[in-house]
């Protein structure tokens, strides 16, 4: 919609402490050098993008579970709350009877973009970053508009469509002491 953003995955879902974990800017099961418990700085991000996150995940066989963040002012003030009517039929109507939604709202000006041109970007985004996630039958929709999206997957090394490769390369280098194989396309 045009004054935030929703990303919703029908995934597992998360446990109350979970959820209250990854809201953090670090956790302790993270390397030192990382941001955010996965490297990827989801609260980080978020604060980049808006002011205000609110996310709604749900296990199977479990409740709908609310969790409200102002990002602008005390970023480590939670706040937990049982779902409204609303939200309890949006959720179900976007993810089923399991999966995470996260909503971004008061975005900041440098996100103010025109709404088709940030979805296309989120799902073209989504579609490479997630590509094993939705290759394994998870989804990921983008909304825009109230309209969502279902991403497809992207193989960007085509390793799904080798017909499409006019020339590829394998080297294994060495970096910190652990080889790494490098796959060039």
């Amino acid at each position: 919609e045009n004054d935030k953003f929703l990303i919703c995955d029908n995934g597992n879902g998360m446990t109350e402490e979970e959820l209250v974990n990854s809201c953090a800017f670090s956790s302790a099961t993270a390397a030192s050098s990382l941001i955010g418990k996965y490297g990827s700085g989801g609260t980080a991000a978020a604060s980049v993008i808006g002011g205000f996150k609110t996310v709604l995940t749900k296990q199977q066989d479990s409740d709908l579970i609310v969790l409200e963040q102002n990002l602008l002012e005390n970023v480590n003030a939670l706040t937990i709350r049982p779902p409204t009517t609303e939200e309890s039929k949006s959720f179900d109507d976007l993810c089923g009877d399991k999966g995470t939604c996260i909503q971004l709202s008061e975005l900041k000006s440098s996100h103010q973009t025109k709404v088709g041109d940030r979805s296309r970007a989120l799902v073209k985004h989504f579609a490479r970053a997630f590509r094993k996630y939705l290759e394994g039958g998870k989804q990921i929709k983008v909304l825009s508009k109230g309209t969502p999206t279902v991403v497809k997957s992207y193989d960007p090394l085509f390793y799904n469509e080798p017909q499409r490769i006019i020339e590829q390369d394998t080297k294994t280098i060495e970096i910190a002491g652990q080889k790494v194989k490098i796959r060039l396309v």
